[in-house]
C-alpha cells in the first residue's frame, strides 16, 4: 500500500475525517485510493466518502465469506457502513443547488412584498 496522510486542508483529509481513517499508520485507504473516489464523484467529498464505506462493507463482507464466519458483529460493522454511505448520499442529494447568479425581484407595494418574501421562504431563498 501507498503513502497515506491526513491533511484537513486537501480533500483527501477531509474524506479520511469522514470514513474515520484518520490512523495513517494503519490506514485503510490510500491516497491514491481516496483520490480515485474523489475523481469518480468530481471531488464531492461526501460521495467520495460514501463509495470509501460502501468499498470498506464489501471488503468486510468478502472476508467474512472467505473465512465462512459471518458473525453478527461482521454483521453489524457492514450495516453501520453502508448506513452511514447511505446518509452521506443522501446529504449531497438533498443539499440545495447553489444558484450561479440571482435575480433580483422588487416589489413596489406592500401586497407585493408580502407575496415575494412568502415565494422566497417557500423556496429557501435568503431576503434581501
Amino acid at each position: 500500500m501507498t503513502a497515506a496522510t491526513y491533511d484537513l486542508a486537501t480533500s483527501v483529509g477531509k474524506v479520511r475525517l469522514a470514513i474515520a481513517d484518520t490512523d495513517t499508520a494503519g490506514a485503510q485507504f490510500s491516497d491514491e485510493e481516496l483520490q480515485s473516489f474523489l475523481t469518480d464523484t468530481g471531488d464531492a467529498v461526501l460521495l467520495a466518502a460514501a463509495r470509501a464505506l460502501r468499498s470498506r462493507a464489501a471488503a468486510l463482507y468478502d472476508r467474512s465469506i472467505r473465512s465462512q464466519k459471518f458473525e453478527e458483529e461482521t454483521k453489524g460493522a457492514i450495516k453501520s457502513l453502508l448506513e452511514l454511505a447511505e446518509s452521506y448520499e443522501e446529504t449531497v442529494v438533498d443539499a440545495p443547488a447553489e444558484p450561479e447568479f440571482m435575480i433580483s425581484q422588487t416589489a413596489w407595494e406592500m401586497f407585493s412584498r408580502r407575496n415575494l418574501f412568502v415565494k422566497e421562504a417557500l423556496e429557501g431563498y435568503p431576503h434581501s
